[in-house]
């Protein structure tokens, strides 16, 4: 990652590590709920009851812009993985060629109102 990051967003780094690695449904809302702030789009998935979150987009170009635009940093400084789930569901994945498969998973539009127990409701209600 880079030097760079602003203060307002260095809070997001953690958030990282929720796109990458499966952690409790709480620290998922977090990530969600700040990413509403300035993503129209999320995709959360589920395995047991641990959950990852990623921006969405249509390919890893705009998903790599996407992802440096929500870190404040120029998209050249950081590089990502990514896999397309459907034709136009692509997010962040650490290894797209070995990946854990989730049990569940949803393409979620975001309400930059709501609170963290709509997003809670949003995310078990759709993925079980």
């Amino acid at each position: 990652m880079s030097d760079d990051f602003t203060v307002e967003n260095r809070h997001r780094l953690a958030y990282i590590d929720a796109m990458q690695h499966w952690l409790s449904l709480d620290d998922v809302v977090a990530a969600v709920l700040d990413a509403a702030t300035d993503q129209q789009r999320v995709y959360v998935e589920r395995r047991g009851n641990t959950y990852r979150w990623s921006p969405v987009s249509n390919s890893g170009y705009p998903l790599h812009r996407t992802v440096a635009n929500y870190l404040g940093v120029d998209y050249t400084r950081i590089y990502i993985g990514f896999r397309n789930v459907t034709d136009d569901v692509c997010i962040v994945c650490e290894d797209p060629k070995n990946f854990e498969a989730p049990d569940a998973w949803a393409a979620m539009d975001l309400d930059p109102l709501a609170g963290e127990d709509e997003v809670r409701e949003a995310i078990t209600s759709r993925l079980g």
